[in-house]
């Protein structure tokens, strides 16, 4: 199956949708270290199949609640209801995990800013 770009679309503005007022939670196993609180509209609109986490205006940043004893290594959406929505990998810059951190070994107090994530629909399923 071949979905076009319309469609496409549609896919990611409606799971950007159900993010609205959700979180980001960088974690380590089980344990989350880092919450970005999203905004009401997290995401731009769609466009090519996919849509760009507003980081703007204000800056997304968190604070680490506890020290990484290994690394980040795993993130979550969740929705304003606190249910999972999306979930993958977090790795080293150049891992090729889905959030590459420049520092995933956070430790207590570290503040981290959110620079971009993008939300993909790719065409062929």
């Amino acid at each position: 199956m071949t979905a076009e770009e319309l469609i496409r679309n549609a896919s990611v503005n409606g799971a950007a949708a159900a993010l609205n007022g959700g979180s980001l939670l960088l974690r380590e196993g089980t344990t989350t270290r880092l919450t970005f609180a999203l905004k009401a509209t997290a995401f731009l609109a769609a466009s090519g199949g996919s849509a760009l986490l507003d980081v703007a205006s204000p800056d997304m940043t968190a604070t680490a609640v506890s020290s990484a004893t290994v690394a980040l290594d795993n993130y979550q959406f969740r929705t304003s209801a606190d249910a999972l929505a999306l979930s993958g990998d977090v790795g080293a810059l150049e891992s090729g995990a889905e959030i590459e951190m420049n520092h995933p070994n956070v430790v207590i107090g570290d503040v981290v800013d959110m620079v971009d994530y993008e939300l993909t629909q790719p065409a062929a399923a």
